[in-house]
């Protein structure tokens, strides 16, 4: 059978301050001693990843003795090797150390899963706009699956100001199902985030806008 792929995107700047705001899975870009988002400079130029924790070094040290002969053979969660994720095991923190603002914040930061170059290398993005631009690719590529017939671009955007039903009836179109639920309509409420003094440039500055650009977003004029 055939499948239609539906991915959903958001504007970069919004995104990127919606993740720093709330870094889910990434402990390493939040303020762990003030439980506090860091600073936009911070949170953009640090690379997406954190030391190596004991429990995925345990980890490691227990497969190797066991036979494993490469960390790209070292299986961790969500099926990534131990070379592409950062951490390898899925909660690798003593969570009864962790304060409960922490461990309750609402973003996964004692279950981290930071993706790592997918080249094999073991070495970090450099920021998560890196990450994000690998992550765009790696989406629109689905497109050249064997089993795909149809890859829907789809900007969130277009669907919190516009609603469903354009996306619900091209669905339909393309997969000769009549949907069984009803549009969600247009919302009225702009909620956006503002972005710190300074963010907007930097991000015009080192956003990879040709790979923004085949999903449908421009740079904003400051």
């Amino acid at each position: 059978k055939k499948t239609v792929v539906v991915a959903l995107f958001r504007n970069v700047y919004q995104w990127v301050e919606s993740m720093r705001a709330k870094p889910h899975h990434s402990p390493e870009h939040w303020n762990m001693e003030q439980e506090r988002a860091l600073p936009w400079e911070k949170f953009v130029t640090t690379p997406w990843t954190m030391p190596r924790t004991v429990a995925d070094k345990t980890y490691l040290k227990k497969k190797i003795a066991q036979g494993k002969t490469s960390t790209r053979t070292v299986k961790c969660q969500a099926n990534f090797s131990y070379r592409e994720m950062n951490s390898c095991v899925d909660r690798p923190f003593d969570e009864t150390t962790l304060s409960p603002a922490y461990v309750n914040a609402g973003a996964g930061l004692t279950t981290p899963k930071y993706e790592l170059l997918p080249d094999g290398s073991g070495r970090a993005f450099n920021s998560i706009i890196d990450l994000r631009a690998a992550k765009i690719e790696n989406f629109l590529g689905v497109a050249e699956y064997e089993f795909v017939s149809r890859l829907l671009i789809v900007r969130y955007e277009d669907l919190k100001f516009g609603g469903t039903e354009v996306l619900l009836r091209e669905i339909e179109r393309e997969t000769g199902v009549k949907a069984n639920c009803r549009p969600t309509p247009a919302q009225s409420e702009d909620k956006v985030l503002t972005l710190p003094e300074g963010q907007v440039g930097w991000l015009n500055e080192f956003v990879n806008w040709e790979v923004e650009n085949l999903i449908g977003y421009l740079r904003e004029e400051i």
